[in-house]
């Protein structure tokens, strides 16, 4: 019965809506499964008014009195009549016998039979009457989840919303809820408003219901959408049209004048959702409707969920709640308080009965200000027992030195305690967990770490090698995704490793769960007997493992064009060659399945498969292609299209406007390089379908070009018509990249559209996205220093990613966010700029710990004198955030160290949490500091390998003091402590790079090729793999890719290269190579990831230059791309691509994970393979952090 019921689709009929179920759509077909539940049903007519001991069965539009009817198939008989289709009267559905005559006065029962047709209200009630049903609700809430009942209410919903009564809405809103939870926030702000309040009500019942689990940015939509019926309700004469933006500008406008459509009632709908108000709609609310909220019992459940509201909400509620409402001293009160706990202030003037209350309080609450005053609340009181408990999740808040204070049996009798807290440092949670191991707790199995719970990553590389093979092949084999991602890159390298040291390879491999397998090297890869795809598709593979697979595999035989789709992660190992093997005729199936996997394909593959495309196109006579262009567009993913020929992607298939709109809406044009000529053309073509200039287009045309508007250029920008403009200001704030003419006019026009900038709101700010580093310095100044700008500025400055060629940057410097975030919160007495500042020696101005905290890597626009006035106190409780600030100068990081050991003492008296929680900073400590250090933990030396400031003399003192102080030499080190030691191995001479074990180097592979040394060492790397794999000629494509840099920078005599030929790295332009520029490609910093780069040799008897080119840079430090090049004996080829011009040297570099990678220079590496043929392709990886 009850699946038949809920696949019902519905269709409008001029008797209503009827039902129409399974593969017959007659509305009658399914009318026997209702037998049993209609023959139980009995209505009662009493003095001409329905009665029912439930809810009648009353048809759409219909009273009470005109449901009370007869069948014209009943022969005159009540009894078994069914209802009366919608549209009739009771008195044309009545017989004509006398005998009835006068029957409508009387009181009688009628028994239903069977209904054969039914409109969309009886199907509610009766859904609404069985849903009260105890053995029938089950059953209908498992039916719901297995068919589309949910999308189909829903979308009734949305088009018929303010047609239907309040009943009828409240069941489809119970039905509609799944749906309503995946609904976007546009079609949540765009649902129909009704006139009804009771019908408002209705719907907001369900949405409260929803709200924990909708996004905040559907929760904003609903209370927008709510906004506006609730106003079209109270001030109906003010009503403006749907879709009218006032309501996102009006935030800071004065409320005089404005339709004040807030009252008790209008609250009491609004419940859960006040929260999400803007400021100017919470100015609306009185201080006596504020206290009357806040007595209310439901606003009090509210509170207790609603710990991610604004900070200024917060901020004002509280302030108007504890001076109006309630003496906020009183405990009881305290306990009222909820989120808005959060917001207290002056926590030091409470007693200890209120202190203690608070602190209750403030375990939920994620802001810095709440975490601040936990520290302020505890202060000197030890963390035991009692309080361990009180204070739970929030124990992240304590520096290292506090936590260091909790005695061991506390740690180990509470240890369930500490394994809850999510958001433990990694040297906070060491610390932990080796105070724990001292007191005796165990850590013998794979139980024993899962009992850790988030502690886990504390877990040092020593404790986990000290398990047995057997427990750790638990772990592996056992740990769920979410339990494994709880452990940090090297837990997983170690735990891989040392199983493979021990353990039958081809076991472990089937044995590891996929978190684990990405830690495989190629060579236990290999010994694994993978003989199908299908047995490896549905793990996650880094690009080195999958082109070792695909290798394997379709080398040879090539694989089903529709299986490509399937391949996930593997398809990064699938080459040009395998591509066009496997396309064969099938060119448009191919890339039809590939739209499932685009996010692991790289540009060099999707270049592949376009120049495939391209040739099948080709062969289409015109009239045969423009017949197939809506197929085209349907079927072949943007990223593939935007890759083939101008003619193509503009001309072509711009004549099917409708879906060549859709497709370009969507299209990331950042993998096109900025001078691409197809960004323009793209542009103009869609602009074009629009039939439209730009100087006409709306706010609906913007929409709709979606992403097009991002490649608008600045004389694009200036023609937009200002309404249009500012309606779709959240649209560009949501632009990756913008035209290199387009940020000037931009800001003129976001200044212009938005207004005076010191009323703008945080919502407002919040939607320019990073455009904000459009604006001018005088234009961030205006803007309100209030505290929910100041995090939304904070949002906005952490947005920065890693620095790029100049072909793929994205053009936005949120440095001046960065200053002017910095310039907000500390807001110095002294005047004149930062630079200034800085050159300043004063303590006016001192960092405090709360301050320290609350700026994050804005942290570096301290002065050296500043930072030299932070008391050893804050130095010791901030010193976990000032330790991983990656702009500080040599200077700053000198003071810092200086900090430390006014702090802590002589370095050789340094703790081992104390020198991990240094981070970045240990690099400024001298060599005869070094030297004397406890140095002997891997897990802290392969924290800070990859920090970019070390000299080679550090480096050789960090080595050295480890081996010594573990008794080691560099013939005894394991593949784990290779993996670990990093960058730090760059420090050995020749005789410790020869004996090094081939065992060790073969399972530590990846890890030795993301070192980034000098040109000499990786030299003698390369020459210690050759005595491991074999020749460098023998090297397969995953080999290469797997040594990555050891192969990058072999600046010798090649192995395979023609006489005369020799590879070397090139940074600079068209001039001789620069043998110094060895050294500079060769020292980026050490990275999880790699980045690939097609390095293609070109044989002797064709003279030419070997290209490889990989871009981007460390964070805000900059950096040229590395190129490498062979130059062939007797000439080069002279009509090569340009590439970048010179720039710093390549000391710091960031992968873009993408392979194989080609040069940013190459705009049409597709016509450059056809001009230059390549007899082989090798692959080499550049990697860096």
């Amino acid at each position: 019965m009850f699946p038949q019921l809920f696949t019902m689709s519905w269709r409008p009929t001029g008797m209503g809506w009827m039902p129409t179920t399974g593969d017959d759509q007659s509305p009658h077909s399914e009318s026997e499964s209702w037998e049993s539940t209609q023959a139980a049903m009995r209505w009662t007519t009493v003095r001409g008014e329905a009665m029912h001991s439930g809810s009648p069965p009353i048809p759409t539009g219909m009273t009470h009195r005109e449901s009370r009817q007869t069948d014209s198939s009943s022969e005159g008989e009540h009894s078994g009549s069914p209802p009366i289709p919608t549209g009739m009267t009771h008195r044309e559905s009545r017989q004509t016998d006398s005998s009835s005559e006068g029957e409508e006065a009387q009181s009688l029962t009628w028994t239903y039979k069977p209904i054969k047709q039914m409109n969309i209200t009886m199907f509610l009630m009766l859904f609404h009457n069985l849903m009260k049903d105890k053995m029938y609700k089950p059953r209908l809430q498992e039916c719901l989840e297995k068919t589309p009942s949910a999308e189909i209410a829903w979308e009734t919903l949305r088009a018929n919303l303010t047609l239907m009564a309040r009943m009828e809405a409240s069941i489809l809103l119970m039905v509609a809820g799944r749906a309503m939870l995946a609904a976007s926030a546009e079609e949540l702000e765009k649902l129909p408003v009704p006139k009804d309040i009771a019908l408002i009500k209705a719907v907001m019942n369900q949405f409260n219901n929803i709200h924990c689990n909708l996004t905040k940015e559907a929760r904003r939509a609903v209370y927008h959408w709510l906004k506006r019926a609730l106003k079209s309700v109270m001030c109906p004469e003010r009503e403006r049209p749907q879709g009218d933006r006032e309501d996102r500008r009006d935030q800071d406008t004065p409320t005089t004048g404005l339709c004040n459509w807030v009252n008790e009632t209008t609250l009491g709908i609004v419940h859960l959702y006040v929260f999400e108000a803007t400021p100017s709609d919470l100015k609306l609310i009185t201080e006596q409707q504020t206290c009357r909220m806040f007595t209310n019992p439901q606003f009090a459940i509210a509170l207790s969920v609603a710990y991610d509201m604004e900070t200024w909400m917060g901020k004002q509620l509280f302030h108007t709640i504890t001076t109006s409402c309630i003496n906020v001293t009183a405990p009881n009160h305290i306990t009222r308080l909820g989120a808005l706990a959060c917001f207290f202030e002056d926590v030091e003037s409470l007693d200890n009965i209120t202190s203690n209350a608070l602190l209750k309080q403030l375990m939920a609450c994620p802001n810095a200000n709440a975490r601040q005053n936990i520290k302020r609340l505890v202060k000197d009181t030890p963390l035991t027992g009692d309080l361990l408990q009180t204070v739970g999740q929030a124990l992240s808040v304590f520096s290292a030195q506090k936590l260091d204070k909790i005695s061991g049996q506390d740690i180990r009798e509470n240890i369930e305690v500490f394994a809850t807290v999510e958001d433990f440092q990694i040297t906070q949670s060491r610390l932990l967990v080796s105070k724990f191991i001292l007191a005796g707790g165990k850590l013998n199995s794979s139980s024993d770490l899962l009992g850790l719970g988030h502690l886990i990553a504390g877990v040092c590389s020593t404790q986990l090698r000290n398990m047995p093979s057997e427990e750790l092949a638990k772990v592996a084999k056992g740990f769920q995704e979410e339990q494994a991602n709880k452990l940090i890159p090297f837990q997983k390298t170690t735990i891989v490793l040392t199983i493979l040291e021990n353990e039958d390879t081809t076991a472990v491999f089937w044995s590891l769960s996929s978190s684990f397998r990405k830690e495989l090297p190629t060579s236990s890869i290999g010994k694994a007997n993978i003989t199908d795809l299908a047995q490896v598709k549905d793990t996650e593979w880094n690009k080195g493992q999958a082109l070792f697979i695909c290798e394997g595999l379709l080398t040879k035989n090539a694989i089903p064009v529709d299986e490509l789709g399937q391949l996930g992660s593997l398809v990064a190992g699938v080459t040009c060659e395998m591509f066009e093997r496997s396309a064969g005729s099938a060119v448009l199936n191919m890339c039809r399945s590939l739209g499932n996997v685009t996010a692991w394909l790289s540009r060099a593959q999707l270049v592949c498969v376009a120049k495939l495309l391209g040739s099948a196109l080709d062969a289409y006579d015109p009239q045969a292609l423009q017949d197939n262009v809506d197929t085209i567009l349907t079927n072949v993913s943007s990223e593939i299209l935007l890759h083939l020929s101008e003619q193509y992607i503009c001309q072509t298939l711009a004549s099917s406007c409708t879906l060549y709109l859709k497709t370009m809406a969507e299209a990331r044009f950042e993998l096109l390089p900025r001078s691409s000529a197809i960004r323009e053309c793209v542009r103009v073509a869609a602009i074009r379908c629009l039939d439209k200039s730009v100087s006409e287009l709306e706010e609906a045309d913007l929409a709709f070009l979606g992403r097009v508007v991002c490649e608008f250029s600045g004389n694009n920008v200036s023609e937009l018509q200002d309404a249009a403009f500012g309606a779709s200001i959240p649209q560009f704030g949501k632009c990756p990249q913008f035209h290199a003419t387009a940020p000037t006019l931009l800001a003129d026009r976001i200044t212009s559209s938005l207004g005076n900038a010191s009323m703008w709101t945080s919502e407002m700010v919040a939607s320019l996205g990073p455009m904000v580093s459009f604006l001018d310095k005088d234009t961030l100044q205006q803007i309100p220093n209030t505290v929910d700008l100041s995090q939304v500025l904070l949002k906005l400055q952490a947005l920065q990613g890693p620095a790029a060629s100049s072909e793929f940057q994205t053009g936005f410097s949120l440095t001046v966010i960065t200053v002017t975030v910095f310039n907000r919160l500390v807001q110095p007495t002294a005047e004149g700029n930062t630079q200034r500042r800085r050159r300043a020696a004063s303590c006016k101005v001192t960092p405090s710990s709360d301050k320290i905290h609350e700026l994050g890597q804005a942290n570096s626009l301290w002065s050296a004198e500043q930072l030299s006035c932070i008391s050893t106190e804050t130095f010791s409780d901030s010193i976990g955030v000032l330790g991983s600030v990656l702009g500080f100068s040599p200077e700053q990081r000198s003071v810092l160290t200086d900090k430390a050991i006014e702090a802590w003492g002589a370095p050789a008296t340094f703790s081992q949490s104390e020198i991990a929680s240094l981070q970045y900073l240990l690099s400024a400590l001298s060599v005869s500091d070094l030297e004397t250090m406890d140095l002997s933990s891997l897990d802290n030396l392969d924290s800070v390998a990859g920090c970019p400031s070390w000299t080679q003399d550090q480096r050789r003192a960090v080595l050295e003091r480890y081996l010594e102080l573990n008794g080691l030499t560099a013939a005894r080190l394991n593949a784990v402590e290779l993996s670990g030691l990093g960058n730090f191995l760059c420090a050995m001479n020749a005789s410790q790079i020869n004996a090094l074990q081939g065992d060790a180097i073969k399972l530590a592979a990846a890890g030795l090729g993301k070192l980034t040394c000098p040109s000499k060492t990786l030299d003698l790397l390369k020459e210690k793999c050759s005595t491991v794999f074999g020749g460098m000629s023998t090297w397969n494509d995953s080999q290469l890719t797997e040594l990555g840099t050891i192969v990058g920078a072999v600046c010798g005599a090649a192995e395979g290269a023609g006489p005369g030929e020799r590879w070397r790295c090139d940074p600079g332009a068209d001039g001789p190579a620069d043998p110094g520029a060895e050294g500079r490609c060769a020292r980026s910093t050490r990275s999880l990831h790699s980045e690939s780069a097609a390095l293609r040799h070109v044989p002797q008897p064709q003279p030419g230059r070997l290209w490889a080119g990989a871009h981007g840079c460390y964070p805000a430090l900059g950096c040229a791309a590395v190129w490498v090049r062979c130059d062939a004996e007797g000439g080069r080829i002279s009509n090569r691509p340009s590439h970048p011009p010179a720039a710093a040297p390549c000391t710091r570099l960031r992968p873009h994970n993408v392979f194989p990678h080609p040069s940013p220079a190459w705009k049409e590496s597709a016509r450059f393979e056809n001009r230059f043929p390549l007899k082989s392709e090798l692959k080499m990886n550049i990697f860096s952090k």
